[in-house]
């Protein structure tokens, strides 16, 4: 608030003198060239003008849409509503925010009735420096007032204190003190703490605000734009209302005043733009701030029109001569002499119905008359007004500086008096102390009979010290065997994620080769069972992993863009395989409303939707299974909840199994001759990892009728992320769910476990004895998970219509899915229908690997065993793939700074040069080496690799073993993102 009126007056005057100083043999040639041989740097240029369309892109202004009466109702904790109240109090006193009237006494008021000491003051805190910025011309209830403001800088609250310090700072802005302020405003600096909080972040945003303020108005350009950046990038960060209006002003201003007039024009350009977007704000400055830089710039004429509507605009009686006068120089400059001297009369007729001084734009005034007399021809008029136009100029600098230094000088006198007043206080404090130490001495006589009887007491407390030391030193030894317990475990964890990974991958890898080429067809079903078990194998192995490190808290997620329709179409393909589609309709469908970009981490969404896919294969023989992925509305940060439904019409779930089905290591149908393998950890594991992503897996099934899974994660669209500023990448953090803990410990003993079994065997052998053996019907119940609803009638009618239209559509092709409004197609499976579907599953036969889109295309693998070499080599040759190879990074290197491949496959651990140090080089080298997609390719799944290879620049990351359609798909997946990128280059070239 306090601010833009004063840039509109006090600063405007207080400066202009050094403005046209500068500019003297300037403004009467032509403005447009002002800044020809700048001694501004362009980069401070470059980054003032991004900074403005920053603020004009994401409409950083402070609007008056929240007021107290609307925070004091929210549902919001008592002070989650206090910090709301005092936000909005300082955004009206520094960011042009509501009414401040309105705004205090409601914050002050709520302070009291909820006992907050800290809110009550800052509120009369803000109550006197607002009486201090006045115009109380009482000298002594001003001391009074300053008196009452500085008592508070003592307060045993270091935030009340600060805040104090910060206020008290603004003063001398309004007598034009700017290096006073600058001071004091570094000295509240200095009293915020250095550990971090919510208070720490709140007090620095407020300072530093107030010092970009103070640079710019000292004329600092290069500190003002970028402490501008700071506190606007602060400002984004802590979610705080940005007055993007007063920052775009305040660096108009200085740029003017350094005369680099185009710049301040695009400025200017961008605050007026900006300014029409404000809700019931009249924008009157930003009519003489735009026309006063556009005549600066030499476009009168264009000057002249924006002028116009602002005189017509405005009711402000101080602003109206300042757009009345800068329109008398439009005129001037387009040579209509009769009209800048009317608008010359009518200045002087408005300014003497202001508050403003008589010499308040005397400079102007000069040169407004010296470009008529130029129009003129009138080179004596002319010779004169210049010559008193930089008579006013001098005489104004030296008055401005003799106000300054005294202003310094009685500064410094008043340190002086309180330092003065300080020696005499601790004068009086050491007397004072003097007193009581003879007192001390006095009494020394009796403390000293006292002394023998204390001496047994003091051995007493020494030997219970030590016995406390010894018991301390115990307990901190075990907190650092527990410290190491935890090491030593996610050491372990990785050490075991690689070391089993790294085995499985040569096992599955050339077991999926021999199961397609191998020389008899009894050989490659040998091959498909050794490739089944190795992937049932690593399911089990990840998810034992993956359960451990959620359990440990060692879990993290990491989040990219991703396509969920990408994800759920190679699922969708990789499974449909396995079904046998004569008795099984097997649908897909993605809403429209979900964007093609999401934040994702697309591992474990991909690991947790391929579970409940898993199951519904697994336990539906027949009927239908459909996969149904939804978007809700995002909330006001952008972030949305993904919804993605897993339904089947199969076993169904008995309501005994319900409730213990989310526990680790429970089947169904738990029985020894159950139909159905698994460890029973997959259903687990994926709750636990949606709730690692802010959401949660619930379901809905009846025994015989069928099941519906809802795994739900929030995310939201990669457009709306935030922005890393050190990798230039989206970021989105998700919140785990703090409703529900996720809770692994099993749902049975292993000693209940052992007594069912030997009751069961037990019946089982009597009922053999007393009838005959007779094969009875296996009643497999299905694993999944749920939650507290049911499945009804009208729920599955409705699920029925869905299915049958899908169906039918699904029917007309058996193209490719559109994971639109269109459903995916099903073709007949010629393998095994009932085969057990995992997210490890590789299918070279999958429609979604077309090997013609992969002829021709040259890549380099970087791998150091001879292994995974021969197994990748053999995967991409036969679709058309030149292979070149490399046993570590530095031969990688070597191979791409003498030609070129389309992509990299990208081993991590190798010897000589690894993987991350190898992905840093490439972004390195010259075009178009640099741009080459990057396919990061490890056996350590753990979240911390996955963000290490992403931040040096990999475009995927898969883990081994190799999946044949990841591989495939995430070829041509980083193929794609380097296209966009050279055409979104190739555009904004």
């Amino acid at each position: 608030m306090f601010r833009q009126r004063f840039q509109t007056s006090k600063i405007r005057t207080y400066l202009t003198g050094l403005f046209f100083l500068i500019a003297l043999f300037v403004v009467f040639t032509n403005p447009t060239h002002a800044q020809t041989n700048s001694i501004v740097p362009d980069e401070t240029k470059s980054k003032a003008l991004e900074l403005a369309q920053k603020i004009e892109q994401q409409r950083l202004f402070v609007q008056a849409a929240a007021t107290a009466e609307d925070v004091i109702r929210s549902s919001k904790p008592h002070g989650e509503k206090l910090v709301s109240l005092r936000r909005l109090v300082m955004d009206s006193v520094f960011r042009n925010g509501a009414p401040i009237e309105d705004l205090l006494p409601a914050y002050r008021s709520f302070a009291e009735q909820t006992g907050s000491h800290r809110d009550a003051a800052i509120a009369e805190i803000i109550r006197l420096q607002l009486l201090l910025q006045g115009e109380e011309n009482d000298e002594t209830i001003r001391k009074s007032n300053l008196n009452a403001l500085q008592q508070y800088r003592s307060n045993p609250d270091w935030f009340v204190a600060q805040r104090a310090a910060l206020m008290e700072s603004t003063l001398p802005t309004y007598q034009g003190n700017f290096d006073i302020a600058l001071r004091d405003t570094q000295n509240a600096l200095r009293l915020i703490p250095s550990e971090l909080s919510d208070d720490v972040i709140e007090a620095q945003y407020e300072t530093y605000d107030q010092i970009a303020f103070i640079q710019l108005s000292l004329i600092n350009i290069e500190l003002g734009v970028e402490t501008t950046e700071q506190i606007l990038n602060k400002g984004i960060a802590q979610n705080r209302a940005i007055d993007g209006i007063g920052l775009i002003n305040n660096l108009t201003y200085v740029f003017n005043s350094w005369q680099e007039f185009e710049t301040a024009e695009l400025l200017a350009g961008a605050l007026f733009r900006l300014s029409q977007q404000v809700d019931g704000n009249k924008n009157d400055l930003a009519y003489y701030r735009y026309g006063q830089a556009q005549n600066n710039g030499g476009h009168y004429a264009e000057a002249l029109e924006t002028l116009n509507e602002g005189i017509a605009l405005t009711d402000d009686p101080d602003l109206k001569p300042s757009l009345e006068l800068a329109r008398a120089i439009s005129f001037a400059g387009l040579n209509q002499i009769d009209k800048a001297e009317n608008s010359l009369h009518e200045y002087e007729k408005l300014l003497a119905q202001s508050k403003l001084s008589p010499n308040e734009h005397q400079a102007i005034k000069l040169k407004v008359q010296a470009l008529i007399a130029i129009a003129k021809n009138d080179a004596p008029s002319t010779a004169k007004l210049l010559n008193d136009q930089l008579k006013s100029i001098v005489q104004l600098q030296l008055s401005r500086q003799s106000k300054g230094i005294q202003s310094l000088q009685a500064n410094l006198e008043n340190d002086k008096d309180r330092q003065a007043e300080r020696e005499v206080a601790l004068l009086r404090e050491a007397e004072l102390k003097q007193s009581e130490l003879e007192a001390k001495q006095r009494s020394n006589v009796f403390l000293m009979a006292l002394a023998g009887s204390l001496l047994l007491i003091a051995a007493a407390a020494i030997a219970f010290a030590i016995w406390s030391q010894k018991i301390s030193k115990i307990l901190e030894i075990a907190a650092l065997d527990a410290e190491a317990g935890d090491r030593a475990k996610s050491q372990f964890l990785s050490v075991m994620s690689h070391e089993l990974r790294t085995p499985l991958n040569g096992i599955i890898g050339i077991a999926g080769i021999l199961s397609e080429k191998g020389e008899t067809e009894e050989l490659r079903n040998y091959n498909k069972l050794i490739l089944k078990s190795g992937e049932n194998l690593l399911q089990l192995l990840s998810g034992i992993l993956d359960m451990a490190q959620m359990e440990s808290g060692k879990l993290s997620i990491v989040t990219a863009p991703a396509s969920i329709r990408e994800i759920i179409n190679g699922l969708y393909q990789a499974a449909k395989a396995d079904v046998d589609d004569s008795k099984v309709q097997f649908t897909c469908f993605v809403a429209d409303n979900v964007p093609d970009d999401l934040m994702l981490d697309s591992i474990r969404v991909k690991q947790g939707l391929s579970n409940l896919i898993a199951n519904a294969v697994r336990f539906t023989e027949e009927g239908r299974i459909h996969i149904h992925a939804t978007m809700s509305d995002p909330d006001r940060k952008g972030v949305r909840d993904l919804t993605m439904i897993v339904a089947d019409t199969g076993q169904g779930i008995t309501d005994e199994v319900k409730e213990k089905l989310f526990k680790p290591f429970v089947q169904a149908d738990s029985s020894l001759t159950r139909s159905h393998d698994g460890a029973g950890i997959g259903l687990a594991v994926t709750r636990g990892l949606s709730r690692l992503m802010g959401g949660d897996v619930t379901m809905t099934s009846t025994a015989g009728r069928g099941s519906e899974f809802k795994m739900v994660v929030k995310t939201c669209a990669a457009t709306d992320a935030a922005i890393n500023p050190a990798t230039n990448r989206p970021i989105f953090e998700v919140v785990p769910t703090e409703s529900t803990k996720i809770d692994f410990s099993p749902a049975v003993s292993i000693e209940k476990l052992r007594a069912d079994l030997a009751a069961r065997e037990k019946a089982q052998l009597e009922q053999e004895s007393l009838t005959p053996a007779v094969e009875e019907p296996i009643n497999s119940e299905r694993e999944a998970e749920s939650d507290e609803f049911e499945l009804t009638d009208e729920d599955e009618a409705e699920f029925e219509t869905i299915a049958g239209d899908i169906t039918d559509q699904s029917e007309q092709s058996t193209e490719s899915p559109n994971l639109g409004n269109e459903t995916l197609s099903v073709p007949k499976s010629t393998e095994n229908p009932r085969a057990g579907f995992s997210r490890q599953q590789p299918r070279s036969d999958s429609p979604e690997i077309e090997p013609d889109q992969l002829t021709g295309l040259n890549i380099l693998v970087v791998e150091d065993i001879e292994a995974n070499l021969e197994i990748l080599r053999s995967l991409l040759e036969p679709v058309g793939c030149s292979v070149s190879c490399a046993e570590n990074g530095q031969v990688a290197i070597d191979i791409m700074n003498a030609q070129s491949f389309d992509a990299v496959i990208m081993d991590i651990r190798m010897p000589v040069m690894d993987g991350i140090e190898a992905t840093k080089a490439i972004r390195s080298l010259p075009e178009p080496q640099c741009n080459t997609a990057i396919i990061a390719l490890t056996a350590d799944a753990s979240a911390e690799n996955n963000a290490e290879c992403l931040a040096a620049g990999a475009d995927v990351f898969l883990t081994k073993p190799v999946i044949v359609s990841e591989l495939f798909s995430s070829i041509r997946f980083a193929r794609r993102k380097q296209l966009r990128q050279k055409q979104q280059q190739a555009l904004s070239a």
